[in-house]
């Protein structure tokens, strides 16, 4: 099987059986929304971001759940359940702190452990080259599971639901036929926001110096989530000033990295993705009039 996520609580699962596509199965869950609840009253540029993103982390854990429980052929008695109780919700928070910490020790603190070792001592270029092995790092990363077969098909959904979004915005009808013509390059993608929170990062830490001891090299994680807020709301500009040249500047590196992140889809995944979408956004009653944004251009 494979599946297409959506961040609203709800997402969408096709089912293969001897290698041919079969019916679409789609679960609907609404979980606590914490992030846009007003009582938490979080800064709107910064905290109140990261929470949106932990929150969508969390509810993508329990796509591949679902995911696992359809593939053992237990979705039908397990879909419509109710949590698993404490023992599931513990395993749920374990594999999110791990998954956090292991993206912190990989993509920001092995680069800055690497630069120490190298003795820089001017702390503008230890930055820098602490900067640019991030980056470095980051690519890799990606290049290597987007070799893995499996991924590749994962791939291929990030494709279906780039496009599928890029029809939605031009309001065109949900079909194969248009969805089809549109880009799977997307300038709003997780994609482009982590790459501008990497480079972003690069001139924030240059105000912060050479870290001399621990504490200073905990506060610079610390700092990450406001950066990842700053950089969320920077990819978020190219909505509200798609032919601006500065902004074109910024997603730009990002939808050339979607050459790895995204693949083409076949028709079978595209319905996958509007599946998901209409579910998520009750498109069935949603009035097809002006674009929402101007259609993402190839990288």
């Amino acid at each position: 099987g494979a599946v297409d996520e959506d961040t609203r609580g709800g997402f969408s699962a096709r089912e293969t059986r001897g290698g041919h596509a079969g019916s679409l199965r789609l679960l609907e869950e609404r979980t606590p929304d914490f992030a846009r609840r007003r009582t938490w009253n979080l800064p709107r540029y910064e905290l109140a971001d990261q929470a949106l993103f932990l929150d969508d982390f969390i509810e993508t854990d329990d796509v591949g759940e679902y995911r696992t429980e359809n593939d053992q052929g237990q979705g039908e008695n397990s879909a419509g359940s109710e949590k698993k109780g404490f023992w599931w919700s513990l395993s749920l928070a374990g594999t999110v702190l791990f998954s956090l910490v292991f993206g912190l020790a990989l993509f920001f603190y092995l680069p800055l452990l690497v630069t120490e070792m190298l003795g820089i001592q001017s702390p503008f270029w230890f930055n820098v080259v602490d900067g640019v092995l991030r980056i470095v790092v980051f690519l890799a990363y990606l290049f290597v599971i987007s070799r893995w077969k499996e991924i590749a098909r994962v791939l291929e959904y990030h494709g279906a639901e780039h496009q599928t979004i890029a029809a939605f915005e031009a309001r065109k009808d949900l079909i194969w036929k248009n969805i089809r013509r549109y880009s799977r390059f997307h300038p709003r993608c997780g994609t482009s926001f982590v790459l501008v929170l990497l480079v972003l990062s690069i001139f924030v830490f240059i105000f912060f110096g050479k870290p001399a001891d621990w504490g200073e090299r905990f506060l610079r994680m610390l700092i990450i989530p406001i950066i990842g807020g700053i950089s969320y709301e920077l990819i978020k500009l190219s909505d509200r000033f798609p032919d601006n040249i500065i902004t074109r500047i910024v997603v730009a590196p990002g939808l050339w990295l979607q050459k790895i992140t995204t693949q083409p889809p076949d028709e079978s995944q595209v319905e996958v993705a509007v599946a998901a979408l209409k579910s998520a956004l009750d498109l069935d009653s949603f009035p097809l009039e002006e674009p929402l944004a101007v259609p993402a251009q190839d990288g």
